[in-house]
């Protein structure tokens, strides 16, 4: 398992997602929590520590949902009970405008 070395704040974050891996079937997802680096999920089945997947999830943005879509890569991921899986996740493939979404959620 890699460090969770947190460069960044983490702001709380409710909301749906996807992780869409490789040649396989997306796998659903809620946010923990988000930061300009990276964020915190859970997830119904374990996810691939060190493996690249695409994250599909939506910011509130000036009160409307903006969709993020990033490459990320997990940093870890760990049973948490209840049949539930939580996982870090680094981002690695930022556009320019998610990264302003995700500051402005920080910001407020």
């Amino acid at each position: 398992m890699d460090s969770d070395q947190r460069h960044s704040t983490r702001k709380a974050l409710k909301a749906s997602g996807k992780l869409v891996p490789d040649r396989a079937e997306p796998v659903d997802m809620r946010t923990i929590n988000v930061a300009r680096d990276g964020m915190a999920i859970t997830a119904r089945e374990p996810v691939v520590e060190g493996a690249h997947y695409r994250v599909l999830f939506d910011i509130p943005v000036d009160g409307a949902p903006y969709k993020v879509a990033a490459g990320a890569r997990v940093i870890f991921c760990v049973y948490a009970g209840q049949s539930e899986f939580k996982a870090g996740l680094r981002f690695i493939d930022l556009d320019p405008p998610s990264s302003a979404a995700i500051a402005g959620f920080l910001g407020h």
